[in-house]
């Protein structure tokens, strides 16, 4: 039950702090440019929204395998 909990906190802070929030430094900071490489740096930030994608990906993933478990055991 408890790691049922965590991963709703996990998935909240997925969708509103990585994908919400890195969706708006990207687009905040497309304009702006690296010096050194001459890249937007809304590229470089881009891997924020990604990785929040993946995590959810495989909290929701997660999700379906505790309910298998759950039907196995019988609870």
């Amino acid at each position: 039950m408890t790691t049922v909990v965590i991963d709703v906190f996990i998935i909240i802070f997925a969708v509103l702090v990585l994908i919400k929030g890195g969706l708006d430094a990207v687009n905040t900071t497309m304009s702006q440019l690296t010096p050194v490489l001459g890249i937007k740096m809304g590229l470089v930030y881009s891997i924020l929204p990604i990785s929040g994608c993946i995590i959810l990906i495989y909290k929701l993933l997660d999700f379906t395998q505790y309910k298998v478990q759950s039907e196995e055991v019988g609870d």
